[in-house]
Parts: C-alpha cells; sequence; structure tokens
C-alpha cells in the first residue's frame, strides 16, 4: 500500500525537477515572464511618500532573514499556502516582514485588503500545503528560481468542499539582506 503512495510523489518530484530544468514556459504568455532585479527591489528614497496607494517599504527584521536563497524561497512558500480566514491577514504580514520592494508591497496590500473584505471569512475558508521543490530555474537570469507547491483550499466545516489538492509555480528571487536572505521578488505561475 505504501508503494502506491510512493510512486507518486517520485512523479511529482520528476515533474518539478522538469519544470525547473527544461525552461518550460507558459505557452498563453506572450512573452518569457520576467522578475524584477534586485536593484528594482528597493526602498523609495522617502518611504511613504510616492502618491496615493504607496506602501512604505521598510526593512525586514532580523529575524525575518533566512540562511540561504532557498531557505528564504520555501519559508515564503510554506506561509503563502498554509492559513485559514482567521490567520490570513497576520500570515500577509508575516510574508511581508520576509520580503523586500514589489514582493514586500504586494503582501501588504493583500492584508490591507483582507481586513476589509469579509468573503474568506464568511466562506470560512482555508489553505493548506507544502513545498515540493525550490530550484534554480534554467533559462532564466541568475538568481531565479522555481517554486513549487502542493496546496488544498477548504470552505467552512465540510471535507466534502475541499478542492482538490493542486500544483502552483512560481517564479522567484532571493537577495542578500545584512546577515541574510529575503524574498525580493515572487511571481505566481499558476
Amino acid at each position: 500500500m505504501r508503494t502506491h503512495r510512493l510512486i507518486p510523489l517520485s512523479l511529482l518530484a520528476l515533474l518539478a525537477a522538469g519544470v525547473a530544468g527544461c525552461g518550460v514556459a507558459n505557452p498563453y504568455a506572450k512573452s518569457t515572464p520576467t522578475l524584477p532585479s534586485a536593484t528594482t527591489a528597493t526602498s523609495p528614497a522617502n518611504p511613504g511618500e510616492g502618491g496615493p496607494g504607496t506602501v512604505p517599504v521598510a526593512e525586514p527584521p532580523a529575524s525575518a532573514l533566512a540562511a540561504s536563497p532557498t531557505a528564504a524561497l520555501a519559508a515564503f512558500a510554506r506561509g503563502s499556502v498554509n492559513w485559514s480566514w482567521r490567520t490570513l491577514a497576520a500570515t500577509d504580514r508575516a510574508l511581508a516582514a520576509m520580503s523586500v520592494g514589489a514582493a514586500r508591497q504586494r503582501e501588504l496590500q493583500a492584508a490591507a485588503q483582507v481586513a476589509v473584505d469579509d468573503t474568506l471569512q464568511r466562506a470560512r475558508t482555508t489553505s493548506s500545503g507544502t513545498v515540493v521543490a525550490v530550484a534554480p530555474a534554467r533559462g532564466a537570469p541568475a538568481g531565479t528560481y522555481v517554486v513549487v507547491t502542493r496546496q488544498q483550499l477548504g470552505v467552512g466545516s465540510s471535507d466534502a468542499l475541499a478542492t482538490a489538492p493542486a500544483l502552483h509555480v512560481a517564479l522567484a528571487r532571493a537577495m542578500r539582506q545584512g546577515d541574510g536572505w529575503v524574498v525580493s521578488a515572487w511571481q505566481p505561475q499558476t
């Protein structure tokens, strides 16, 4: 019985390695997706100034720094697939704390949106998942990684309303910040 479970997981690992290693592109994209470089993921000269809708970009706290680029991306990925309607705003803020630039701004905006939109609360939506793979993306600029997660969404307390587990792929970058690493770009592909 256990062998049947190992075969799909082995195939899943091969799929992740294949996606990371063969430079598979989205067939519907008009061009190859590009991520902001580390130099574009910087804070404005005067945080908080920049017009309406601008989110101040602060440096992550030392506790949010990871030991390596893959550790930073894996931690970010775990957070992005493990939340509930009760924890989502806090999870988004935690993801913002471990990121910089556009990735940080996206998470802060998501946390603000969750605070004013009660759709997830009314549905009692949950998400659980795992990180399948974090690997350098071949055929992409140096420092770009493919991150594969497996996620299942639930609604309410009924397992019957849960979605089937699904694989999600993101292109991501990490950059050195002080004594550690933070996420500098996160671009979901699926």
